[in-house]
């Protein structure tokens, strides 16, 4: 999990205040405890916190391409060797093994449709150098977070709300999301609690350029005709395996230390085993339980890290540690 925030200055004559993109960052450390860092140049400017994950020395953000332009991500993109080697069957070179510098030499190849070769997670804002433009996007299903807003002939974009207040972005509360909000339990993109502040949809981009703001929608889920849905039932789970341990692996890619939350249930349970399956060591596993024995699943999950002989952890949370966490 990393940070990111910015601000374009759509007159296109304003400058961009280095200050005030350290107080945006100051407000995303929690997300990028491991490195911090601004750019900017004329009326843009960006601000990223860093969680290493892959590369720990190549992978520093704000990161800078050949051509110039400028990326600042959150997220991490799975497929990112296999992509590398498509880029370098087209000329490129690379000096790191970050997945980073993937995702800047693929919108250096492909433009804005970069994001169909990308099998990943992310919210990213690029600066087109060239163009004169910045390019955000959040990723299909909207695993990260992106909230921007429209005020005062800026665009200001950040992984959490904090940091545009931090900005100065003004916190008007829109008061009809109450009544969606206790209806259903959430507010859906782009709707936020504050009048002047949006969430960028899942599967969504937008190009900021020429003082003007576009966005659109790349991807959605497919529509399924039932009366042509497969019946071969035996391919279709030799298949469903395949992709499954595929999505898997992928997610393994790791320079640093990582483990799986195990409820004991079906999703966390078939991971972990595949986890296991794929792992040359013991696959480390955590597991959260409470007093109350009808919520209580750490009973479940020992008996999944004894099948499958992980390196398991477990804490209890109680109602105390609620309260004190809110204090």
């Amino acid at each position: 999990m990393c940070g990111i925030a910015g601000v374009i200055h759509l007159d296109g004559q304003k400058q961009v205040d280095s200050g005030l993109l350290e107080r945006m960052g100051e407000t995303l450390v929690h997300r990028g405890p491991d490195a911090g860092a601004i750019w900017s140049s004329g009326s843009v400017g960006f601000s990223h916190r860093r969680l290493a994950i892959l590369d720990l020395v190549g992978g520093d953000q704000p990161k800078r391409d050949p051509a110039g332009n400028i990326l600042s991500f959150n997220g991490e993109i799975y497929n990112y060797i296999e992509v590398r080697e498509t880029l370098k069957e087209l000329g490129h070179d690379f000096e790191t093994q970050s997945d980073t510098e993937v995702l800047l030499t693929a919108y250096r190849q492909w433009g804005i449709d970069c994001l169909d070769h990308l099998n990943g997670m992310w919210a990213f804002s690029i600066w087109d150098k060239a163009n004169d433009r910045v390019f955000l996007a959040r990723d299909r299903l909207g695993e990260k977070p992106l909230y921007y807003a429209n005020f005062n002939n800026s665009f200001w974009f950040a992984s959490e709300i904090k940091a545009l207040l931090a900005a100065g972005v003004p916190d008007d509360p829109d008061y009809s999301m109450l009544e969606v909000y206790l209806s259903s339990g959430y507010i859906s993109a782009p709707h936020t609690f504050y009048k002047h502040i949006r969430s960028l949809p899942a599967g969504y981009r937008m190009v900021v350029e020429g003082g003007q703001v576009t966005e659109s929608k790349y991807w959605d889920l497919p529509e399924i005709d039932e009366e042509a849905m497969r019946t071969d039932q035996e391919k279709v789970d030799e298949e469903f395996e395949h992709l499954l341990t595929d999505s898997v692996r992928i997610r393994m890619r790791s320079d640093v230390p990582y483990g799986a939350f195990l409820s004991g249930g079906l999703d966390s349970s078939s991971i972990v085993a595949l986890m296991s399956e794929i792992s040359s060591h013991p696959v480390e596993t955590f597991t959260v339980g409470f007093t109350d024995k009808d919520f209580d699943e750490r009973q479940l999950a020992r008996a999944v890290s004894e099948k499958f002989k992980t390196k398991h952890s477990e804490a209890v949370l109680e109602l105390k540690d609620f309260e004190e966490s809110l204090a």
